[in-house]
């Protein structure tokens, strides 16, 4: 008996040994030490120890019990080291993201500088508002991969984790008013085009509203825990404040969000639907604002994330996918109010390069084969061919719809006009 306990006792010791070896901290090789009795599993079997479940939960809820954080994180690390365990790494992720879809919000801004440059408008300066506050945003992405974000957190040095989170908080800080801005950009161009009285007050409320969100929001983000730097600091347990819950926060901000996309992508999809134009003009400004439905979408899927940020412990792996989601949602956002001066570019290079019109009414106003060929015996069965009414979008406007008051006095007009030029 003598000689089994003594064993046991080195059995013990070599492991404590090996562990130490791993530089697991002194509190966590004690739980080791404690749960290792009760355990089917040998010592020296590491292989066994590694794959017991349950031995592995008693030292993880010891370690819990009886170690700091940062302890309790080095443990994590020499233990999985000691089993073998691969750390995992997608910090190339959000990187990669955010020069794909940045490097286009910025080419969309400057073709909206391009053909805005001699007549800013309000929903101009809110788009380049937007670039403003998503650029720096998205550029903090960079230091945060090269910290280690995308990787397990016990992995990490824990000044790497402190700059991360920092990061984060700004992050979180820009995302709003990059948000907000698009939105205002939007609610600008309504004004602009509409002259409905009803859709008109519409948009002022939802300016109204999203104005609030604006401040309501960004205040909260920013004074969510005192002292501020707690917001970076208290992962770790040793420094002294008070916060907000942040998660429910984050989740009403989330779902606020949601539904003033869905306000100001819906508001004029009626009046579009009833516009007298062509099926393939409707089908393109149809095609604008479903993209603005995928920017809601995205909104829904990093709502799903933010969820379970509130129970996750390895958060710089974890909400990869919220920062991913974010760099998706605000900058789609920016291309989509962006796309009608992105398309009035294209039609200018094209004019340059391959003498193509620069818009659809110089088409229209084009000589046919038959005018090039001078009068003929078709020339009195010709039909004259009449451009299509189009919604003015952006700076985008080919034919001119009249803004009268009234929307049934400009359409009457309009009528009249068309028969007189039968």
């Amino acid at each position: 008996m003598r000689w089994v306990t003594a064993w046991s006792l080195l059995a013990v010791a070599l492991l404590a040994t090996e562990v130490a070896t791993q530089n697991m901290p002194q509190c966590a090789a004690t739980c080791m030490e404690l749960a290792l009795p009760g355990s089917p599993c040998a010592a020296t079997d590491t292989q066994c120890i590694c794959s017991d479940t349950a031995l592995q939960g008693n030292i993880s809820g010891c370690i819990v019990m009886t170690c700091s954080v940062k302890e309790s994180l080095t443990s994590q690390n020499a233990t999985n080291t000691l089993c073998g365990v691969q750390p995992r790494d997608i910090s190339h992720t959000t990187p990669t993201v955010t020069s794909v879809f940045m490097s286009l919000a910025i080419l969309a801004t400057i073709a909206r500088c391009v053909e805005s440059r001699t007549h800013y408008g309000a929903e101009d300066i809110f788009a380049i508002l937007a670039m403003v506050f998503a650029i720096p945003m998205a550029a903090l992405e960079y230091p945060m991969a090269k910290d280690g974000y995308g990787k397990d957190i016990w992995t990490l040095p824990f000044g790497n984790i402190t700059r991360i989170v920092k990061f984060t908080y700004i992050l979180q800080i820009l995302y709003i008013p990059a948000l907000a801005c698009t939105k205002m950009a939007f609610l600008c161009l309504y004004l602009r085009i509409f002259p409905s009285t009803g859709i008109r007050r519409a948009t002022w409320v939802l300016i109204g509203i999203n104005t609030v969100y604006l401040v309501a929001f960004v205040l909260v983000t920013a004074l969510n825990c005192l002292p501020v730097s707690y917001v970076w600091t208290k992962w770790h347990g040793e420094t002294q404040g008070s916060c907000l819950n942040f998660n429910a926060f984050g989740i009403a901000n989330a779902t606020t969000n949601i539904a003033l996309d869905l306000a100001v992508i819906g508001l004029p999809l009626h009046k579009i639907a009833g516009l007298s134009v062509s099926l393939s003009r409707k089908i393109m400004l149809l095609s604008m604002f479903g993209l603005g439905f995928f920017v809601t979408v995205v909104s829904i899927l990093r709502l799903r994330v933010v969820i379970t940020y509130a129970t996750t412990t390895n958060a710089t792996y974890d909400t990869v996918a919220t920062s991913y989601w974010s760099i998706i949602e605000c900058f789609t956002g920016i291309i989509c109010v962006n796309m009608p001066p992105v398309r009035r570019v294209y039609r200018k290079i094209a004019h340059f390069c391959f003498g193509t019109p620069q818009s659809e009414q110089e088409a229209y106003q084009q000589p046919t084969s038959g005018d090039a060929l001078g009068p003929g015996p078709s020339a009195g069965s010709r039909k004259k061919r009449k451009p299509p009414l189009e919604l003015s979008i952006l700076k985008t406007v080919e034919t001119t719809v009249r803004r009268d008051e009234d929307m049934e006095t400009d359409t009457e007009e309009l009528v009249v006009r068309g028969r007189q030029q039968r």
